[in-house]
């Protein structure tokens, strides 16, 4: 059994410069492998991890001065939030591997899936403050309009700059202007 993660490529490409296509398919056999060994059932991995994380935490909770679920605690959270990192890379492959299996083949999946955002992006309903529901698309928006307008207040009348502040204080020379602008 290979011990080092380096030996599972040093293997392969040790032995020629030109890669033929034997080499190859040792090579690729070798990355499996050790694709295998380090994050093959992620899943569970990761499930496994964080209900050791879980039972650490609930076990500091009962005896707080123990120092070694102290320490260990750390090294749990990063290796459960590395796991989970890893887990939803995973399923991120997963979809994209279906997308473009499913997609290439028809545009029904494409059309579904927009259709399912756009479900989701879609607001049905809106209560308003008085208690009635709006489910018309205008009036929603008039409503979003009227709460904000509400909430940030109306524009106020600004009033004009008054242009003696920038002369109170230093102000750069002309040869130090000229430099600014290159």
């Amino acid at each position: 059994m290979i011990d080092s993660r380096l030996d599972y490529i040093a293997v392969p490409i040790s032995t020629r410069r030109d890669a033929s296509p034997i080499t190859l398919r040792v090579f690729k056999s070798s990355l499996k492998a050790f694709n295998n060994l380090h994050y093959g059932h992620i899943l569970v991995r990761a499930k496994e991890t964080d209900l050791a994380l879980q039972n650490a935490q609930t076990h500091l909770e009962s005896n707080p001065g123990d120092a070694i679920v102290w320490y260990s605690l750390g090294d749990l959270r990063k290796k459960a939030a590395f796991l989970t990192k890893v887990e939803r890379h995973f399923y991120y492959q997963k979809i994209k591997i279906y997308f473009l299996k499913q997609g290439d083949r028809n545009t029904k999946v494409f059309h579904d899936m927009v259709k399912r955002n756009m479900a989701k992006n879609f607001i049905l309903a809106v209560t308003k403050s008085d208690g009635t529901i709006i489910t018309s698309a205008p009036n929603i928006a008039q409503e979003f309009i009227g709460f904000y307008t509400s909430l940030l207040g109306t524009e106020d009348q600004t009033r004009p700059m008054d242009d003696g502040v920038f002369k109170w204080g230093s102000m750069l020379s002309s040869e130090l202007a000229s430099d600014l602008c290159w």
